[in-house]
């Protein structure tokens, strides 16, 4: 006797007693929690492979059987809304489909009437002995950076105008290190993702109070002030406003005694401060330039970035060079270029090569053994930074420096070049060749100097 199929299981869908144990929100007009409870349903639907009953885009049989699971669905969606709603669903012989959409388009017609009604709550709302923490969360501000707009609601957020009012209060009027870590905390992450609170912050007042408490004496909320101020100059018309609210000087007394990130955070600051050309100056005589080069020998691997970055922007000015030279810049610098596993030989070598202009830094370059790590540079690693470092070496030896060209050449630098100038760039054939030219001349008018 042949063998019988065995019969299918029942559905999975069968086996949920108490849909409020999966799905725990009651859908409400009053409470606008369509999104977290439409995430809940779909997910649980998801789970006990159901989904198709309230999703478009999947056919629908006919059979009893998924009649019956549709019937379990559409109960899963009574039990979990409120008696006003589910006395607007309820329609004879509606599938669990139907019914989903008609939630769905009622939300929808209702979310921005909603935001209007939720935006007068929230005028009205009084702080009165909430901490920061107890009336951003009344506020729903935990979220703002999160929400987007759809096509057929606009972005719901508390006025911006009224939220900097109260913060700025408690940043400035309050004895309580915790209240204005809250509170500047607050203001971060407002402005981490979203332009226009940048823009908007700055306007209202803010800039002022964080500002003076990067002065603070405790780390984090020094720290967290100065990340605030980094997150506004990431908007590129903040970036007046910041400088002329005398925000460059705590920047550098940030840099000289802030954490590990807040020293880096500050970097960056002044990095974006340097957009507007009139800063630079201003920077390079407030005493950044000494505490960028030592975080460019101590600091973390971000920290050297963000130091070497801020320098090279900041070099661009001839009195900033010299006050680098003078910080003993050449020394970290030549440290990275010869750590080619840093991820920082691009960078280190940009910085050498825009001060390689200046005499005493070619000298110092050159008393650093920077001479024996260019010509290295030239022959083993990436083409961009051969080209660097040949331009580099052609700098040192253009100033008719009879020493350092025989230095250069004696490193053994021809070779490599004379392949640089066969297989590099225009500009790296071009370098390479005047260099070899150079060198040679210099060989050939003083064979005594020569090692050969």
């Amino acid at each position: 006797m042949a063998p019988t199929d065995p019969p299918n299981p029942p559905n999975k869908a069968y086996g949920i007693n108490n849909i409020r144990t999966f799905v725990p929100l009651t859908l409400d007009f009053d409470k606008l929690n369509y999104d977290a409870w439409s995430e809940l349903f779909t997910t649980h639907c998801n789970a006990f492979d159901v989904i198709d009953h309230i999703d478009t885009t999947t056919p629908k049989p006919t059979d009893d059987e998924w009649k019956k699971v549709d019937s379990v669905v559409k109960l899963w969606i009574y039990g979990t809304i409120s008696q006003a709603l589910l006395q607007t669903v309820l329609k004879k012989d509606a599938t669990a489909l139907q019914v989903w959409t008609t939630l769905e388009n009622l939300f929808g017609e209702n979310k921005d009437a909603r935001c209007m009604q939720l935006d007068t709550e929230l005028r009205n709302i009084v702080m009165g002995d909430l901490s920061v923490n107890a009336y951003c969360t009344k506020m729903n501000l935990t979220h703002l950076d999160d929400q987007e707009p759809t096509s057929t609601t606009h972005k719901f957020s508390p006025d911006l105008d009224d939220l900097v009012h109260v913060l700025r209060t408690f940043m400035i009027g309050l004895d309580s290190i915790e209240d204005q870590k809250q509170a500047v905390m607050q203001l971060r992450l407002l402005t981490k993702n979203t332009p226009e609170n940048r823009v908007k912050i700055a306007r209202v007042g803010a800039i002022r109070s964080l500002i003076s408490l990067i002065s603070s004496s405790d780390p984090q909320l020094q720290e967290i002030s100065v990340t605030t101020i980094l997150n506004l100059s990431l908007s590129d018309e903040n970036n007046e406003l910041l400088s002329s609210s005398g925000a460059i000087g705590p920047l550098v007394t940030a840099l000289e005694v802030g954490t590990p990130a807040g020293k880096e955070n500050a970097a960056y600051a002044l990095l974006r401060l340097c957009k507007l050309e009139e800063n630079k100056t201003v920077i390079g005589r407030s005493g950044a330039i000494p505490l960028l080069v030592d975080l460019l020998e101590t600091g973390r691997l971000q920290g050297k970035k963000d130091a070497s970055t801020a320098l090279y922007c900041l070099c661009s000015v001839i009195e900033n060079k010299v006050r680098a030279v003078e910080a003993g810049i050449m020394k970290p610098l030549v440290e990275l270029m010869v750590d080619f596993g840093s991820n920082m030989v691009d960078k280190s070598a940009f910085v050498a090569c825009l001060l390689a202009s200046l005499p005493e830094a070619r000298a110092s370059l050159v008393e650093e053994g920077g001479i024996p790590v260019l010509v290295e540079m030239v022959e083993v690693v990436s083409q961009r930074q051969k080209e660097i470092a040949a331009v580099i070496l052609l700098q040192l030896c253009d100033d008719d420096s009879v020493v350092y060209c025989t230095m250069v050449a004696r490193e053994g630098a021809i070779p490599p070049l004379v392949a640089l100038s066969q297989s590099g760039t225009n500009r790296a054939k071009q370098t390479a060749e005047a260099l070899i030219e150079l060198l040679r001349r210099t060989l050939s008018d003083n064979p005594s100097d020569s090692s050969e």
